[in-house]
């Protein structure tokens, strides 16, 4: 038996792995998993360098780590797309998802990659990732993209500070 530590390794393999477990329906549309894996390789070696190089982490993560946090997060938005006994998803669901798959990605890379640097790291992480994004992403110009979540519903992003109804103390 041969080790090797994770880093070793790089996350060419721990994407190859977690790219097997998306909903199958997302498999059987053509060029899915490859627009899947692209957004991957477009933003992530970038970003993790930059992190590492340029952002101060209060706690210090590990590559291996925040990439699986990445997946996770997606996994969120993928589960509305796992096949039952019970719930079919048709091929229309599908492509009318995959409209949103860049700024799903870009919301989880932000709440994973780029979640672990301080104030200041934030902001030059900020400056970085909405530099790299395309216009597929359709992210605010005037926002930071810590400032938004995507709604998958809507189809656009949405201020954080909307999704809570306001919430007042009684004085009594």
């Amino acid at each position: 038996m041969v080790y090797m530590e994770p880093g070793a390794l790089g996350n060419e393999p721990l994407i190859k792995s977690w790219l097997a477990t998306i909903p199958d329906q997302f498999k059987k549309r053509k060029g899915m998993s490859e627009t899947i894996n692209n957004l991957f390789k477009k933003y992530l070696p970038d970003m993790l360098k930059f992190l590492r190089k340029h952002c101060k982490e209060p706690v210090f993560s590990v590559d291996n780590n925040i990439v699986q946090s990445l997946m996770r997060i997606l996994d969120c938005y993928y589960e509305d797309y796992w096949e039952t006994e019970i719930k079919k998803v048709t091929q229309e669901d599908v492509e009318d998802f995959e409209q949103s798959l860049e700024p799903i990605f870009a919301f989880a890379l932000t709440w994973s990659i780029g979640a672990t640097t301080n104030l200041e790291g934030r902001e030059k992480f900020n400056q970085k990732f909405k530099g790299m994004l395309s216009d597929k992403a359709g992210y605010p110009n005037d926002r930071t993209i810590y400032d938004c979540m995507w709604d998958k519903v809507k189809k656009e992003w949405v201020l954080w500070t909307d999704t809570v109804e306001e919430y007042f103390v009684d004085s009594k």
